[in-house]
């Protein structure tokens, strides 16, 4: 049940249709690897299948985001663009896949914490 494919990711995210072939090869390559599915709730679990999801969303996302964060304004005359400052240091937090990514990883999943 865990094993993902293109169209489950744009299920979830209509706007990465468009995706091209080769970036959604590898981005399927690449979650389907470096997901630690112990963490989660095994192979076939359904956690690690969102969790594979939402983590390949946000892979494909953050090449549209621009060069600081999402796009935030646009002018025509004098060309100005505004991207918003990342709120986070974690990139997952910069879209909204990241962050759902994120409220479904144990704590193990994200690494060591201050408290």
């Amino acid at each position: 049940m865990a094993a993902i494919t293109w169209p489950d990711v744009t299920a979830a995210a209509p706007e990465l249709a468009t995706t091209a072939a080769q970036t959604q090869t590898d981005v399927l390559a690449f979650v389907i690897v470096a997901l630690n599915v112990a963490l989660y709730d095994g192979e076939t679990g359904p956690r690690t299948r969102l969790a594979r999801i939402y983590l390949a969303a946000h892979l494909a996302t953050l090449p549209r985001l621009g060069a600081g964060g999402p796009l935030v304004s646009e002018s025509v005359e004098s060309l100005s663009r505004s991207y918003a400052a990342p709120m986070s240091k974690s990139k997952l937090a910069t879209t909204s896949y990241g962050a759902a990514f994120l409220a479904l990883s144990p704590p193990a999943a994200r690494g060591p914490q201050v408290l």
